[in-house]
């Protein structure tokens, strides 16, 4: 029975690849123009052909949009499954789509996977039934059983031109999912004595496991009971430090190891490694044991299931919701996050100011968020008072004011400059509203997060930012290699690190410090840094920082704080002549209905490009009919 199901699994993937069944690899095809049709959205240009066996998809986006490859099938579909390919690309980040269509042509399933980071060489993709879910039609939900065609689609988050390549491409049938997992099991390669491996998977924080320290690594197994999906691992260690290095591997069978993650100079307690949609039979947990110290222990391990985090914003929703309420942006938690928006006149780009007084310089940009450290205690958003204001009451130039017993902390926001040439330009006063005089820190935090929360997902997803790389380099934070954020004075400390080295607000400004080194490289994209301006102020005194974020790359800006003041004055001049070219009058009860009017009209020409207009700053860039009304 085995063999004949195999027989109809061969000439089912055949079906697939349009292959005929005495094809030995059941691949033939894939990249045959004929067979797959080039679906592209109107002002996209796309090609399909056959490259060295592949199917290659070239694409070129004006703004946003979608190419789509499409192939025709008659497949059906049993009760678990997964899809395999091999992908490759070159190109900006942008999202990959796959798609199944049922019969009607109308009722669609698809896995996205966004931001997708082009792998240089072939990589494999494998999406289970489970990430297969309904995204619309007239069925509004559900299973499909039967597939009458295949898509591809290249969405547009990061936009531009670009390559995919794709072969490979199969059905595979998965055990039914019965039950609960098996119990996590573990067994060493070196185990000291009273420590041995299985006391990292035993539930119980007071064992742990420890090398014996004989040798430069020690090596962790982990078997799950099966071929196991999974998101992450949670790693519980005996000492907070010295710093870490370890690598997480995986295997289907035998001894075919593949690298998941590799860890370096990880510290504190525990450590959380994103994992998404990886799966395998056997897992390795190599530590590095450095001559000269106790090696690493471990007290448990974690294994999460793959409902634990889907995506990047998940993760970190995760370690939002067992940090302090105040120490992650609060769409984090899942609150509500309101913003607005800064921009210039007939620029194509803005920034976004949250409730909180973070901002962020565009689409998937990090933000910069304030704190305020005074008398021992980390004052965060979560406590005090917050309100949020206008210049004049009416001028699309945001301000936000936050209060804590003996301080407050006004920050303004603007963008100067020419179309397409503007930056932000964010004004800080601390003042001292106590009655003795006390030192404070006013903490600028660079993080991997935009002010666009999680919440928002319908093109450009919010949540998440990525920063690779932070130096503190005097008046200057490069990120990425580039100008992130300038001061006119340099700031009295400033401090950066990488995931593995911990959040440098959730950690280390939560104890009191900054990190050490100025200067990270982060390969798991989420370095963060604080620059810290420090004055000790007597009742009634203040303290002034401002902070210029350029909104388009390689633009000059301001040096001296008197540029930046003229600046500052012709754009609120620019602004006050645009909303006095018409005149609206009422009683004395419509000023504030007068008043938003006017600072609605102000924004419709913030998300103005050149002379046309354009729909929402962030989740979508497509204009419906209720944009037109409303705008």
């Amino acid at each position: 029975m085995s063999s004949v199901r195999s027989i109809l699994w061969v000439l089912m993937l055949c079906t697939i690849m349009g292959a005929p069944p005495s094809s030995a690899e059941g691949q033939v095809g894939l990249g045959d123009p004929d067979v797959w049709s080039a679906h592209p959205a109107d002002g996209v240009k796309m090609t399909l052909g056959e490259d060295q066996g592949a199917l290659r998809l070239d694409y070129a986006f004006a703004g946003g949009g979608w190419a789509i490859a499409r192939r025709d099938v008659d497949l059906d579909l049993p009760d678990n499954y997964a899809f395999r390919f091999l992908m490759r690309g070159a190109g900006p980040a942008n999202n990959l789509e796959f798609k199944l269509v049922d019969d009607s042509g109308e009722n669609v399933w698809w896995h996205v996977a966004r931001d997708v980071d082009w792998p240089d060489d072939w990589q494999r993709v494998t999406i289970s039934r489970r990430r297969i879910r309904f995204a619309w039609g007239p069925a509004g939900g559900g299973d499909i059983r039967h597939a009458a065609a295949i898509e591809f689609a290249v969405t547009a988050t990061g936009g531009g031109s670009g390559t995919v390549w794709i072969r490979d491409l199969e059905m595979v049938p998965l055990p039914p999912r019965d039950g609960p997992p098996p119990p996590l099991r573990a067994r060493a390669d070196s185990e000291a004595p009273g420590h041995p491996g299985a006391a990292a998977v035993d539930g119980d924080s007071l064992t742990w496991w420890a090398p014996a320290g004989d040798g430069p690594s020690a090596t962790l197994i982990l078997d799950p009971g099966r071929n196991r999906e999974f998101s992450g691992l949670g790693l519980v260690w005996k000492d907070p430090s010295p710093p870490r290095d370890y690598v997480l591997e995986a295997a289907d069978e035998g001894s075919n190891w593949r690298e998941l993650a590799r860890i370096d100079g990880a510290v504190g307690v525990r450590d959380e490694v994103f994992l998404p949609e990886k799966q395998g039979r056997l897992l390795r947990l190599t530590v590095s044991c450095p001559v000269g110290s106790d090696p690493p222990a471990v007290r448990e391990v974690d294994l999460h299931p793959v409902e634990w985090a889907e995506s990047r914003n998940d993760f970190f929703m995760r370690l939002a919701a067992r940090a302090r309420p105040g120490l992650y942006p609060r769409g984090f938690l899942g609150l509500p996050s309101e913003w607005t928006v800064v921009g210039a006149d007939r620029d194509d780009r803005e920034g976004l100011i949250s409730f909180d007084g973070a901002v962020d310089a565009g689409p998937g940009s990090f933000s910069l968020e304030p704190f305020l450290s005074a008398g021992g205690r980390l004052l965060t958003w979560r406590g005090g008072s917050t309100r949020c204001a206008l210049v004049d009451g009416d001028l699309p130039l945001p301000l936000v004011i936050r209060e804590w017993d003996g301080w407050r902390l006004r920050i303004a926001a603007m963008a100067p400059g020419e179309a397409n040439r503007s930056f932000l330009m964010v004004a800080y006063t601390l003042h001292n509203t106590g009655t003795t005089a006390e030192e404070a820190s006013l903490d600028l935090a660079i993080r991997p997060f935009q002010v666009n929360p999680p919440s928002q997902s319908l093109n450009q997803r919010g949540g998440t930012a990525r920063i690779g790389a932070l130096e503190g380099r005097g008046k200057e934070i490069l990120i990425d290699g580039r100008l992130g954020v300038r001061f006119f004075e340099a700031p009295d400390a400033f401090g950066a690190a990488t995931f593995a080295g911990k959040d440098a607000v959730a950690y280390h400004l939560a104890r009191g410090r900054l990190p050490a080194a100025r200067r990270v490289s982060d390969p798991f994209g989420a370095a963060s840094g604080i620059a810290r301006f420090t004055r000790r102020l007597a009742p009634g005194d203040s303290l002034a920082v401002t902070a210029l974020i350029p909104l388009h790359p390689d633009i000059a800006l301001p040096r001296e704080p008197a540029e930046c003041r003229a600046l500052a004055r012709r754009t609120e001049d620019h602004w006050r002549r645009a909303r006095d070219r018409v005149v609206l009058e009422g009683p004395a009860a419509m000023d504030d209905f007068l008043d938003t009017i006017k600072a609605q009209l102000g924004w419709v020409l913030v998300n103005r490009a050149t002379v046309g207009f354009q729909p929402g700053a962030r989740s979508y860039a497509r204009s419906w009919i209720r944009d037109g009304a409303m705008t």
